[in-house]
């Protein structure tokens, strides 16, 4: 759990990272009705950049293995849960025996003359 926990936080990290880039970039593009060609340019080479990131990142690849882990821990969590009932049931069948008991020992038995 602890491992799928980072590795989430670090896609998130990525994901708001690259986000933060092209926003920029909109900004910038909204920002200047009249860009000039090399504000165009260097444009386009953070945007390259930016994609460029996100292959890097390998996000499909992380997403993939947390879906992984997912379906696995909720493998054990069912089986957790299996065994859950399976040992109330153990439970309730040995107070069952118990409260069969009587409280008492009522035979004596002597064991040396």
């Amino acid at each position: 759990i602890g491992r799928a926990g980072t590795d989430s936080k670090e896609a998130t990290k990525k994901v708001n990272e690259l986000i933060k880039d092209v926003d920029l970039i909109l900004k910038q593009l909204q920002g200047s009705p009249d860009l000039s060609d090399d504000e165009l340019n260097r444009l386009e080479e953070e945007l390259v950049k930016a994609e460029q990131k996100v292959a890097n990142a390998n996000l499909d690849i992380l997403i993939e293995q947390l879906q992984k882990e997912h379906k696995e821990q909720n493998v054990l969590v069912d089986a957790y849960n299996v065994e859950i009932e399976w040992l109330k049931k153990e439970v309730a069948n040995i107070r069952e025996i118990a409260n069969a008991l009587p409280d008492g020992c009522f035979k004596r038995v002597q064991l040396e003359p």
